[in-house]
């Protein structure tokens, strides 16, 4: 199998003491060998186009080559954003089952990422159109729930961050202030 990426983590690749790339990470030769009982061969969209230039006499554009690390350059920056463990796909879905089973909580989420990150009471209570005596204990019990869930199942990893935490009143015990959601999701949230 030749697999085609423009991730250059050590998790992928066998490197030199220098950072240089050489091949496959062996721990990834092994897995699919014993998966799929074939081989693994790893290269990077600019290698790719220069061997299909070379070895397959393919025509390719000196512009197509300077896309490609554009590209790959791109994602690369993208890749060391912190995300607190958490893809794009994952915090998808948990939205999608907040909508379906608290969609207050989804809601928040959304926008507390268009906030730096912070949802009020106030804003909650509208949101939910609650009662403005309620206390919203356990508001974020169900994203807690989704997200060991998740963890569980192998989703996201066991050190993934939450998503959202209570921050308290501290003149009024016992009652939220507002909510936060993980700074680090928020580059995944809001474009």
């Amino acid at each position: 199998m030749l697999f085609v990426t423009a991730d250059s983590k050590p998790d992928w690749w066998r490197m030199t003491s220098r950072g240089e790339l050489r091949g496959p990470h062996r721990d990834l030769v092994k897995e699919l060998h014993e998966r799929a009982g074939t081989r693994l061969f790893m290269i990077q969209p600019d290698q790719l186009l220069k061997y299909a230039k070379s070895t397959l006499q393919v025509s390719v554009d000196e512009g197509s080559a300077a896309f490609v690390d554009q590209i790959g350059n791109s994602l690369a920056d993208d890749e060391d954003l912190p995300t607190g463990d958490w893809g794009a796909e994952a915090l998808k879905d948990l939205l999608v089952r907040l909508d379906y089973e608290a969609p207050v909580q989804a809601k928040a989420i959304r926008v507390a990422a268009t906030k730096n990150g912070y949802i009020s009471r106030n804003e909650v209570y509208a949101l939910g159109d609650y009662d403005p005596n309620r206390q919203l204990k356990g508001f974020v019990r169900p994203a807690k729930r989704i997200v060991q869930e998740f963890r569980d199942k192998g989703v996201v990893p066991e050190e993934a961050v939450d998503v959202l935490a209570t921050e308290y009143d501290h003149t009024n015990f016992g009652w939220a202030s507002g909510f936060t959601l993980s700074e680090q999701l928020i580059p995944l949230l809001v474009p």
